[in-house]
């Protein structure tokens, strides 16, 4: 369920984010799941603890989990209340395209790919 790859070129703490959000996408991950615990994640992942820890950072600081000390780590249950990063809808659209232009896809072709996946 969980995995990272480390020939990529994102960093291992921004696939664990996309990860978890890839998962939630998919309605694999729900509202109150339990996450693995840092060291858990570490452990199944095989990375350095601190990995894991900023990867949850960014999780919380976008309120997708919280972290009830004594507990664990736990996906909202507020996910329809959290509002859309644009700065990072923005950014990852102009990689897109840049992207697609440095295949030579042209915008009728990219949009019609995103139509598919929408």
């Amino acid at each position: 369920m969980f995995e990272v790859d480390i020939r990529s070129k994102k960093s291992l703490y921004q696939q664990i984010v996309d990860n978890v959000k890839d998962l939630l996408v998919r309605n694999i991950l729900r509202e109150n799941d339990k996450l693995p615990s840092v060291r858990e994640m570490a452990s199944i992942l095989q990375v350095n603890i601190s990995t894991v820890q900023k990867a949850y950072q960014i999780l919380e600081s976008e309120k997708i989990i919280n972290t009830v000390v004594g507990k664990g780590t736990f996906i909202t249950n507020n996910l329809d209340e959290i509002k859309p990063n644009y700065d990072l809808i923005d950014r990852l659209i102009n990689d897109l395209i840049r992207e697609a232009r440095m295949l030579g896809i042209n915008k009728k072709e990219l949009l019609s790919k995103i139509d598919s996946l929408f």
